[in-house]
Formats: structure tokens, C-alpha cells, sequence
């Protein structure tokens, strides 16, 4: 019969509507005419529920493929099947399938031959591998009794030994009859019904010892395979339900009595939550009377974050699923909640249930849970006010208050930081607790400091009294009553000009904590609930712990923020100093580089950090730096070298020091390196030491110059009676003296190479004049000098030319005259040295060609302008003018 042949005799929505999972199966044959597997044609939504198996996954599929092991085990399911298919037999069965983790029991039967239809539930209840797995057996409330085909008890197992009538180790073995002696007729009539419908009976019977009053049900299976036949007995204790069904239909008064005794909470409702009968307790508990909560509905009560939960067990409690250990919480009649647990059961119409107040055991756990979340979010790594404000959420949400804030101290008073839930007209009047007189200036106590007003600066200040049932051992503040405080009189109150604003808001329950830091406190957490009762001593207790590592964690992220910024600062001076920074692995790769370093190597950091070294060094030098890092790692300490490598072409010489860095244990983790640029410095150093070998070069230089003019003077006191060669030996030694000048000049100046001008010149005119001058004259010198620095090429030959004319100025210029001056200019103009020499003596005869002149000084004036390219004019219209210009660039 095809699918659809079938679908016309059983329509979708008959077996989508199927209380038990149905399958439409065709047998598949080989070509014998033996069946060896079967194909899933048509499955019902139940058997999804039931099997967990979609009808996507498997229609059209091989059993074999969708359960491997179907032909495993005692029963060869296809074999079992096929038979049913081919010879039209109806058969009921139970089964275990592995793939699925589920028992099963039911009904296959063939509406055409080679096709079967399958129709079965989970049998969750029974296991029928009670010999296999005697764990799971344990796991049923009662007891098991297993008999063989003669009724003979081959095993038994029980969860209570006081539901066997004999001693267990004299029951293996016994017939039914010595077993129940009472009701063995009633269960071997029950075993005969299983067995030939293939389905479980169900009888009651009373106890048949005659001083217990006790019931018992019944359960009775019957199972067969190949090898032998079996009947398994399941007996239960049902004396509390029994009586409770006829306390129910028969006797009220007594179910009264047993509600009135009772501590816990017990009703009995209907399936849509209707109160039906409660005893006192929930009166007692709730503030309701039990007419009120008789006219109501459980979710009437019910927290509104519980009422989808609750709605579910309601759903599972209609499909007669017990509940146990479902934890909602209910209002009470002053509005304030209890957490209740409920272990309720079933009976057709009707919930039967008892429950517990668990309030305090779950505000335990549930003041664990909300510490563990706070210090979780006190030790993220997220700035202090974010934390706090998660840290607000989490306690306003599970203390359920209306308002809360955290005070912290700024300057001399203690602000709302942050909050959530005050208005912002609260916040106007409370934000500050600075005492004000009435000419608006700050009240100040006996020792200075400032006043703090009401109940937060009673707290602030440290001046609560634990006597005081206001007051914790710690300092805090709270009362679930906060209204009794507006009639207490004035002289009473110990609090400083009590303001009542939280009061004047309509805030019944207050909680003030105080925020210490080395018992210093900075601030307070602050709590407000509108309803009375908020507060349970746990959860100050908790909130003072709350508040205790609040003051903790602010130390820390101020200590962290200080840390922040020293770390900002050294970041900020790596990377701008002159050095070269880095930090190296032991692996050798960078794991920080500064800008100075990138810059030098024109690289960016992301070219750099996590490369080894040696990519950025030359061979030689990679092998020694590695050489070097292996040194520091093994000793443990710093070490200094100098090396020279090329960097863009250009040789550089660094100074690095490499140093161990080490982890918290103190182990090497890396090396850093900083390294300095002293090419310039090594130049400067280099340049120094030249300055002082030129030095004592000018300085031997003068010296020898002035031995050589010693030698002159000599020389000629050999001549003392011959003027004219004692002249000739004077205007020599004055040669020499005018270089010797410079070569001193230069060895006490700085430079190696320059002399400053005007010092030069001023120095040879004063050597001069002490040379010529005598007595009988008055011979003055002008000088007007630019200061300026000239190198040796320029000072020697220029010295040289001054001496021969103002050393002839001074011996011709003034013959026949006692007085005299000679002047001496030096400028420094845009692109020339102008040198003007002159005297107002008698001047040089005016057919004078300083050009063919056979004088020995005019020779040297001639010879040394030539040298300096230097332009030199003669005027002798008045005494003598010698103006010499020599050009800069030359």
C-alpha cells in the first residue's frame, strides 16, 4: 500500500493528533524473499517528541541507517517486524534502544502485507533490564519483585526494606503465594491479564498485617524473549496518597486537623491556580487572611520576574508531572516578598502542596552571589567610575532599593558621585553636608573642622554610637522605619542639624555605610527603599563588606591611576630622548623599540617589533650583540660596549648598555638595551685632542721663534759699535716677534686655527712702539679696530706688513719732531678687509714706486699683498697712508 493509499484511510491530522508514536514501515527484501532492513515511510509529531528523531532526518531512510544496532541485542527488531508485516500478526512489545537512551512499549500491526505500522510510547517509568542494571532500579520509590514463569521470585530489589513482609534473603526463592499470602490470587490474575494483553495491570490492597494501616499499589509486567519468561512486580508505598483521597471525598474534619498542626505552608488548588484549602501558616506568613487568599490566584501573589516560571510548572503540574524544589517568590500583604519552595503532586484536577519559607536561606545565597559579582567587577580592568556604576546596578537591583549613592569626600565635603534612582530635587538639597550659619558662612567644630549635617554626617564623621540600635558595630546606619524619627525630640537626636529630606521623600527604609580606607573614612554607600522592612541584618552585613572593598579597590585604581600616569610620563621620555630604547627577547626578537630608534633606521615600529636583531644589524655585529645578550642573561648584570656600524651608508659609532629584565618571580624574561649616538662626540673628543697637539705645536712654534730671536739679539751686540747692522738685526728680530705674536695668540685662544683681530693687532702695535720709542718723543698710536676672527693664512703675512710700515713710520716718519701719531684701522665690510695705516709724520718722497722700491721692507709689503691678493695703496699727501683691501673669499 502506498503513502498515499494510506493517507486516504488515516489522515494527517489523526496521526499527528496520536496520544502514542506512530510509524508507517515498508519491509525491504533481498532477493530470496528474505527482509533484512525496512524503510521509515511516514512518522507522527509524537514520535518526534518521544524518539527525538525528526521526520527530515529519517523519512525515506533504512532503519539501519538511522539506528545501527536495530538487529543487535536479544530481539532482531527486523526480523521481529517482519514478521509481523508478511504473516499479519498483531504484536505488543518493550524495548531499550541504545541510540536513543529510552524504553519503549508497544503495538505493531500490518494493514497490508509487507507493510507495518508501529505504534508506541516512552516507557520511562519501568526499566525492562531490571536483571542488567539494578542502579536504576534503585532509583524507584518502592520495590521490585521479579518472577519466573511459575511464580517463583528469582530477584527482588527495593528503595525500602519495610516494604517487604519477610526478610529479603527468605523471599529469593519463595512461591507468590508464601510471599502475599493475602492477595496472591488478586496478583496472579493481574499477571495473567499482562500476559495476554501485553500490557502493565494495576491493582491496590490493604495491609494484611492486621496492626499496620497502611496501602499499597501494585504494578504488574509481563516481558518475554527467546530464552524465558518473566514477571516483574512493582510495589509501591501509596498510604499518604490513599488517605489523602479519602480525607478528601470522605473526611475534611481530619484534613483540617492535619493543615492546622502542620509548620509548613500546605493548599490544595486546582490546575488554573485557584485556592482551594490553606492552612493558617500561609496567614501567618503572608498577612492575608485565608478568605482573601482563597478568593485569589497562586500568580496573584507572584513576584512579576517569576510569573513565566510559575506559568510552567502550572503547565507541567495539568500534565500530572510532579514538582519538587521550585523556588518563586510571593508578596506579602505589606508588599515585601518571600522566597518560597514547593514540592507539589497532581491528582487529576487538583494540586496538592506543600511549601516552605526559605527567604532567609536564600538571601544567603543570594547575598554570596551578589559579592562574588561585585568583587568581580572591583577587579576588572576598567576605570573606577564605570566600575562603580555597574557595582550601583548590581546592589540597587538585588537589595531591591529605590535609590542609591555613593558619597566620596572633594575638598571638605562629601558629594553624590554617582547615584541612581534620587531626583534631582533631592539631589539640590542633599548633595552637599556643609553646615551653613545663617550669614551663609561654613560652621566649623572645636578643632577646625567643618560641620556635617544629619544623619550621613553623623556617619561621615565617625560619631555613631553601637550602643544605639541605629547604629552598627562598624559605623553604619539603618532603620526599616524611618517616619518614628520626625517626632524625636531635639536634645535626643544625636544627630547635627538633622535635615529629614530622605524622610520628607517618602524613604521608609534607609541604609548609610561608611567607606573607609585604612580605617579613614572617605565617603558613604547609601541605600533608600520607599517600602518599610527592606533590610535584613545579612544585608548589612553584606554591605558593609560591599563597602569595605569599595574603599579597597578606590586605593588600588588610585594607586593604578598614579602608576598610569608614571608609566604615561616614562613613555613619553622614551620616546622622545635622544637614545636608543629597546627591550629584546630572549629569542632575540624586539619587543619594544622607542621613535629615536625607528627614526635612525627609518623604520616604522610595526617593521620592527617581533623581528629578531639580526635583521636589522650587519653579520658581525648581530653575532657579537648575541654574544653579548647571552653574557648578561648568564651573569645576571649590566654590561657597556662601543660599536661601530653603518646605518644608510653613513658609519656611526653607539655606547649601549644591556641589562636584564626579569618577571615578578625575578626571572630573565628579556634585555634591555639603551644605546647612545657618540659619532659626534667621538669627532668633538677627536678634534680636542687636535686642538691641543695644534696648541703645543704654536706653542713650540713661538718658542722656537723666540730662541731664534734671542739668537739675533746675540748676534748683534757682536755688531753694538755698527748701528747699521744692529738695525738690521732689530727689524729681523721684529719679523719674527710679529708671527711669534700670532703663534701665542693662538696657543692661548680655543681655537686651533683663528685669532681674533683686533687682540693681534693691539699686541704687535704695543711691541712695536716699546721697540722704537724713545725717550725724547711723544709718539702716540690710535687704534680702531672691528673685532673679528681671522685664520693663520691671513694673520702672518697681514702681521708681517704692519710691522714693516709702522715700524718705518716709527723710525722716518718723524724726523726733526718730538711728536707723532700713527693710527692703525681694521674694518670687516661686506666683501673686504680694509687695513689703514698712517702717520702725520714727514711722509716718503713722492717719486717713491712701492712696486720697484730696492727697500728690503717694501720688498716684504710687496711680496705678502701679493700672497693675500691683496690691493695696497700708498698716499703721502699728508705724513704716510698705506691702505691694503683684502677680499673675503680669497
Amino acid at each position: 500500500m502506498s503513502i498515499q493509499s494510506y493517507r486516504k484511510i488515516i489522515p494527517t491530522f489523526f496521526s499527528d493528533n496520536m496520544m502514542e508514536a506512530y510509524s508507517y514501515c515498508k519491509i525491504i527484501s533481498d532477493e530470496s524473499g528474505i527482509p533484512y532492513d525496512y524503510e521509515i515511510l511516514e512518522i507522527n509529531s509524537k514520535f518526534e517528541e518521544v524518539t527525538g528523531l525528526q521526520s527530515h532526518e529519517i523519512i525515506g531512510k533504512r532503519i539501519t541507517e538511522v539506528v545501527p544496532d536495530i538487529r543487535d541485542g536479544e530481539r532482531d527488531w527486523v526480523e521481529f517486524l517482519s514478521n509481523v508485516a508478511l504473516n499479519g500478526n498483531k504484536k505488543n512489545f518493550d524495548f531499550f534502544c541504545e541510540s536513543t537512551d529510552k524504553f519503549y512499549h508497544g503495538t505493531a500491526f500490518s494493514p497490508q502485507k509487507g507493510y507495518f505500522v508501529a505504534l508506541f510510547v516512552e516507557n520511562s517509568k519501568e526499566n525492562s533490564e531490571i536483571e542488567e542494571n539494578e542502579m536504576l532500579l534503585h532509583l524507584i520509590d518502592g520495590t521490585i519483585i521479579e518472577l519466573n514463569e511459575n511464580y517463583i521470585c528469582t530477584k527482588t530489589i527495593t528503595s525500602n526494606d519495610e516494604l517487604l513482609f519477610l526478610p529479603k534473603d527468605q523471599i529469593i526463592g519463595k512461591g507468590i503465594r508464601d510471599i502475599f499470602p493475602t492477595v496472591s490470587e488478586n496478583i496472579i490474575s493481574a499477571i495473567e491479564k499482562s500476559a495476554i494483553k501485553g500490557e502493565k495491570e494495576y491493582f491496590e490492597y490493604s495491609s494484611f498485617e492486621s496492626n499496620e494501616h497502611k496501602w499499597f499499589g501494585v504494578e504488574v509486567r509481563y516481558f518475554q524473549n527467546k530464552d524465558r519468561k518473566k514477571f516483574v512486580l512493582k510495589i509501591r508505598d501509596i498510604t499518604k496518597q490513599k488517605l489523602s483521597e479519602l480525607e478528601i471525598l470522605s473526611s475534611k474534619e481530619e484534613l483540617n486537623r492535619y493543615f492546622k498542626v502542620n509548620l509548613d505552608l500546605l493548599c490544595i488548588a486546582d490546575t488554573e491556580g485557584n485556592f482551594h484549602h490553606l492552612n493558617e501558616e500561609w496567614s501567618n506568613l503572608f498577612g492575608y487572611s485565608i478568605e482573601e487568599l482563597k478568593n485569589k490566584k497562586i500568580c496573584d501573589f507572584v513576584h512579576p520576574e517569576d510569573i513565566e516560571s510559575t506559568n510552567e510548572v502550572v503547565k507541567k503540574l495539568k500534565k500530572q508531572q510532579k514538582i519538587a524544589n521550585f523556588v518563586n517568590r510571593c508578596k506579602c500583604k505589606d508588599g515585601s516578598y518571600k522566597y518560597i519552595e514547593w514540592k507539589s503532586h497532581p491528582y487529576g484536577d487538583f494540586i496538592y502542596a506543600a511549601a516552605r519559607d526559605i527567604t532567609d536561606k536564600q538571601q544567603i545565597e543570594n547575598n554570596r552571589i551578589l559579592y562574588s559579582k561585585i568583587l568581580s567587577i572591583l577587579n576588572e580592568p576598567i576605570d573606577i567610575d564605570e566600575s562603580l556604576s555597574k557595582m550601583l546596578s548590581e546592589i540597587k537591583y538585588h537589595i531591591g532599593a529605590d535609590a542609591i549613592g555613593i558619597r566620596l569626600r572633594q575638598k571638605d565635603d562629601y558629594p553624590y558621585i554617582f547615584q541612581k534612582g534620587f531626583s534631582n530635587e533631592f539631589l539640590t538639597k542633599e548633595n552637599t553636608l556643609k553646615s551653613r550659619n545663617v550669614e551663609d558662612g561654613i560652621c566649623r567644630n572645636e578643632d577646625g573642622s567643618i560641620c556635617l549635617e544629619c544623619t550621613c554626617g553623623l556617619v561621615i564623621t565617625g560619631s555613631t554610637d553601637p550602643c544605639n540600635p541605629l547604629f552598627t558595630e562598624y559605623g553604619s546606619a539603618c532603620t526599616n522605619n524611618s517616619f518614628p524619627f520626625l517626632e524625636v525630640p531635639e536634645n535626643e537626636d544625636p544627630r547635627y542639624n538633622p535635615r529629614n529630606q530622605c524622610i520628607h521623600e517618602g524613604y521608609a527604609s534607609v541604609a548609610i555605610i561608611p567607606i573607609k580606607i585604612k580605617n579613614r573614612i572617605i565617603g558613604t554607600l547609601q541605600l533608600n527603599g520607599y517600602s518599610k522592612g527592606l533590610f535584613t541584618s545579612n544585608d548589612i552585613n553584606l554591605l558593609e563588606d560591599i563597602a569595605a572593598n569599595i574603599g579597597q579597590s578606590l586605593q588600588r585604581k588610585q594607586i593604578e591611576s598614579q602608576l598610569k600616569e608614571v608609566h604615561k610620563r616614562l613613555d613619553a621620555f622614551l620616546e622622545n630622548t635622544p637614545l636608543i630604547v629597546s627591550e629584546i627577547s630572549l629569542d632575540g626578537r624586539y619587543q619594544y623599540v622607542n621613535k629615536f630608534l625607528c627614526d635612525l633606521f627609518d623604520k616604522s615600529k610595526d617593521e620592527i617589533i617581533g623581528n629578531k636583531f639580526e635583521e636589522m644589524m650587519p653579520e658581525e655585529t648581530a653575532k657579537q650583540f648575541k654574544q653579548r645578550m647571552s653574557e648578561v642573561s648568564e651573569k645576571s648584570s649590566h654590561l657597556v660596549v662601543e660599536d661601530t656600524i653603518s646605518i644608510n651608508g653613513i658609519q656611526r659609532t653607539f655606547r649601549t648598555v644591556l641589562f636584564p629584565l626579569h618577571d615578578e618571580s625575578m626571572k630573565i624574561k628579556s634585555i634591555g638595551s639603551i644605546g647612545e649616538d657618540i659619532t659626534d662626540h667621538k669627532k668633538i673628543k677627536e678634534l680636542e685632542q687636535n686642538r691641543l697637539i695644534v696648541h703645543e705645536i704654536h706653542h713650540r712654534v713661538k718658542n722656537n721663534l723666540q730662541v731664534i730671536s734671542s739668537l739675533l739679539n746675540m748676534q748683534a751686540r757682536l755688531f753694538k759699535d755698527d748701528k747699521k747692522i744692529q738695525n738690521v738685526f732689530s727689524d729681523s728680530q721684529n719679523r719674527i716677534r710679529s708671527m711669534s705674536i700670532a703663534h701665542e695668540n693662538l696657543y692661548r685662544s680655543d681655537s686651533v686655527a683663528s685669532i681674533e683681530i683686533s687682540e693681534y693687532i693691539t699686541s704687535l702695535v704695543n711691541h712695536i712702539r716699546q721697540t722704537y720709542n724713545s725717550y725724547d718723543k711723544s709718539i702716540e698710536t690710535k687704534l680702531n679696530l672691528d673685532q673679528t676672527y681671522l685664520n693663520m693664512d691671513y694673520i702672518v703675512p697681514l702681521g708681517l706688513i704692519l710691522n714693516e710700515i709702522i715700524t718705518n713710520s716709527y723710525k722716518h716718519a718723524f724726523v726733526g719732531t718730538n711728536t707723532g701719531i700713527i693710527s692703525v684701522s681694521f674694518k670687516e665690510l661686506e666683501n673686504i678687509y680694509q687695513i689703514i695705516v698712517s702717520d702725520n709724520g714727514i711722509g716718503i718722497k713722492q717719486d717713491l714706486n712701492c712696486n720697484h722700491s730696492n727697500s728690503l721692507g717694501m720688498k716684504i709689503i710687496n711680496l705678502l699683498s701679493k700672497q693675500l691678493s691683496a690691493e695696497i695703496e700708498l698716499d703721502n699727501s699728508n705724513g704716510t697712508c698705506y691702505t691694503i683691501k683684502i677680499n673675503k673669499n680669497d
